[in-house]
């Protein structure tokens, strides 16, 4: 939190710093979130950019759809794509009109699981706790309903999960890596996008997302510092003006 890239030699000590390529992460992001899941671990997947978050998603819906870990025998069309019963789903719009049967309204960022799929593309989903479903219109589904596997800095901040999992590369911010690294409360590693699997390539990116800051600090920021601005002692000022004495005042210039 504090650009402490200290911090960086205790992550790659512990081997939660993962260099490579996109594509290389991308298999292996969605292997682990397999292995968690499989174990009944929650996972937060964070990503900078809408697009890798969009990558990651298919990634991880594809691999379980191949493996038989979802069934595709019937298929509906969400926002980003194809969902199928077993998919994770992440609703985007509050709905104040549909109600699940605990009572409460379907919100954005919840996420779901897919529990049937009805002949007109209406999807039945269930809470990730198992307490709670409701039925989301096709036309609702389709505008705003998205694969919930990874989200962005700003859908996982308020998450905690037993681990998490982040994809750093150049859209990452300072800020940005800090959320993303702290929603796993037994394991944070992040993904580093490079040309190569050295880990001094690795550090160097990190090291320059540590040292990023976005200008856009927002306004609580703003306050806070102005703050202890107010605070800080005004510098002392002389009662008076001293006035040049008159000797020094009336000294003709020296000739040379």
């Amino acid at each position: 939190r504090h650009g402490d890239l200290r911090a960086l030699g205790t992550y790659e000590s512990h081997g939660r710093i993962i260099p490579g390529t996109f594509d290389e992460h991308l298999e292996s992001i969605a292997q682990e979130w397999m292995q968690r899941h499989a174990a009944g671990e929650t996972v937060a997947i964070t990503a900078a950019t809408n697009e890798h978050v969009d990558e990651i998603n298919r990634t991880i819906r594809q691999l379980r759809a191949r493996i038989g870990d979802t069934d595709t025998t019937t298929i509906a069309w969400i926002a980003d794509g194809p969902v199928v019963v077993g998919d994770i789903v992440a609703t985007r719009r509050n709905e104040r009109h549909l109600h699940t049967t605990s009572g409460d309204i379907v919100r954005n960022r919840e996420l779901w699981t897919v529990t049937a799929i009805n002949d007109d593309g209406d999807l039945m989903v269930t809470d990730l706790s198992g307490t709670s479903t409701v039925s989301l219109p096709a036309g609702y589904a389709e505008e705003h309903v998205r694969l919930g596997y990874a989200a962005t800095e700003y859908g996982t901040q308020s998450a905690t999960e037993t681990a998490s999992i982040t994809l750093a590369g150049p859209a990452t911010t300072g800020r940005g890596l800090y959320v993303a690294m702290t929603r796993g409360r037994d394991d944070n590693r992040v993904y580093v996008v490079t040309d190569t699997h050295d880990m001094s390539e690795a550090r160097d990116v990190l090291e320059g997302i540590v040292a990023s800051d976005r200008a856009d600090v927002p306004a609580v920021v703003q306050r806070r510092w102005l703050a202890q601005q107010d605070r800080q002692p005004p510098r002392p000022q002389p009662r008076c003006q001293v006035p040049t004495s008159p000797a020094r005042r009336s000294r003709p210039p020296e000739m040379h």
